[in-house]
């Protein structure tokens, strides 16, 4: 497996669990593929009192931590997470109109940013225990994100 790929890989689905995470929701797993071009995903339960705006910023997690830690994304490791978040906000909200939706999306990636700039080393830890195990459980994220507090 090239190392670039699974190292950027990891980095996108460290981003949702760390926004996941401090949003309050509980992070289920995190998993990264063993093979180039499959997607990987993590599990994170919201809640009734999640929001449009929480939802978005977890949707957009995964591409903003690239872009900190890159510089850029691969957006075809976020296509999947874009297609999601237009389908269920268009069926859960009453936005209609483009511009309420591009308002949304701006939210929902400003609250992501300012969770994973606050949360750098977060990314970076989750990120390398990833690589290293491809899969994460609820325990160990766990584990990570409360080190992580504690530095």
């Amino acid at each position: 497996m090239e190392a670039s790929w699974i190292a950027a890989m990891a980095i996108h689905e460290a981003g949702h669990v760390v926004v996941g995470y401090k949003l309050g929701f509980r992070v289920k797993s995190s998993e990264i593929p063993e093979r180039a071009g499959w997607n990987g995903i993590t599990k994170i339960c919201g809640n009734e009192s999640t929001t449009a705006v929480q939802f978005t910023a977890l949707s957009f997690a995964g591409q903003e931590a690239e872009k900190l830690l890159f510089g850029t994304a691969d957006s075809r490791r976020s296509e999947i997470d874009v297609k999601t978040l237009e389908t269920i906000v268009s069926e859960r909200t009453d936005i209609i109109e483009n511009d309420q939706l591009q308002q949304l999306f701006s939210e929902g990636r400003q609250l992501a940013k300012n969770i994973l700039q606050k949360h750098h080393g977060s990314i970076e830890r989750v990120a390398s225990e990833l690589q290293a195990k491809l899969n994460l459980s609820e325990s160990e994220i766990h584990e990570l994100m409360t080190e992580n507090d504690q530095t």
